[in-house]
């Protein structure tokens, strides 16, 4: 794992101390946050996190989301399962009111609603 090494000075100018830490830290304005932004690698900058392009669509006790990215986490009453080619299909074994939890990595907002099903 690679270290990164800082120095930590006063507003006279002197190192007070030195630091190695297995993390990079980024200055940034105070309009980010952990739950707003990411650190995109490959820009190798502070990024805004995107929202899902998301559908859905209710059929019975089917619910299929689409446009989710590949990969995405879903935990639906207690069960999680993986979005796959942009789509995930749930159905459900009764009518009634459940929570649905999406999350993608960094780069995307975590999402979370309700769905009524089969009513």
């Amino acid at each position: 794992m690679q270290k990164y090494n800082y120095a930590i000075v006063n507003d006279e100018g002197f190192i007070e101390r030195t630091h190695a830490a297995p993390n990079r830290y980024i200055e940034v304005g105070s309009e980010v946050s952990d739950t707003t932004h990411y650190f995109d690698h490959d820009a190798d900058e502070i990024r805004k996190r995107e929202s899902y392009e998301l559908e859905q669509s209710l059929d019975g006790l089917t619910l299929t989301l689409t446009g989710l990215p590949d990969g995405t986490r879903a935990t639906v009453a207690g069960h999680q399962d993986i979005a796959r080619d942009g789509a995930l299909k749930v159905e459900f074994d009764q009518p009634g009111s459940y929570n649905v939890f999406l999350e993608a990595g960094p780069r995307y907002m975590d999402c979370e609603f309700d769905v009524e099903v089969g009513g």
